[in-house]
């Protein structure tokens, strides 16, 4: 099976290598470097919690989780980490932060042509989803499953845990959320 986010990183090596003669290339590069990150991401997550074994992992499970990966759920889920200063290993932190800067000039490189991108910017960007996908690859299965665990689960129980761990605001300690409890035999009344 082919390594998506290994050929992504190729094609936009090569979409760099045309952008000073064909500058649409550049848009292409940027592109292509962040869904590189994501397909790392996707892989990683379905590996993680499904199986890196392709004859003995459920199949269509295995693709399930790799195709569950919302894009913007991801973008949220990362900037949350980010923000909230989780305790995943530095490297997925970075990646994390930086997944959330190649989604947004994936978007500006993809939809606003008012939006100038450069061979030199590509080139960053390009590099920055090179490390992204090098430290996704080397990042311990445990860890990738932690970091799944917090981007794919969306539940609100899942939202309320993080939230005790935590909180928007440091300063705050975390607190249980008592919520009321529901009465089976609760008369309705009429309107």
């Amino acid at each position: 099976m082919i390594n998506v986010a290994v050929a992504l990183i190729e094609s936009a090596a090569r979409s760099l290598d045309l952008a000073s003669t064909h500058p649409i290339e550049a848009r292409r590069a940027v592109s292509a470097s962040y869904y590189a990150v994501y397909h790392a991401l996707a892989k990683a997550f379905a590996d993680a919690l499904i199986g890196e074994d392709a004859e003995t992992r459920p199949k269509n499970a295995w693709l399930e989780v790799y195709r569950g990966l919302d894009h913007s759920a991801c973008l949220t889920a990362c900037d949350l980490a980010v923000s909230r200063k989780v305790k995943f290993p530095d490297t997925l932190m970075n990646v994390a932060g930086e997944f959330g800067q190649l989604q947004r000039r994936r978007h500006a490189a993809d939809y606003d042509p008012r939006e100038g991108v450069d061979a030199d910017q590509a080139g960053i960007w390009l590099n920055t989803a090179k490390d992204c996908v090098d430290a996704i690859e080397k990042t311990p299965k445990k860890d990738i499953l932690a970091f799944a665990t917090w981007v794919l689960i969306t539940t609100k129980g899942a939202k309320d845990t993080r939230a005790s761990a935590y909180p928007a605001d440091p300063a705050r300690q975390a607190r249980h959320v008592t919520y009321p409890q529901k009465t089976k035999n609760k008369k309705r009344r009429s309107h």
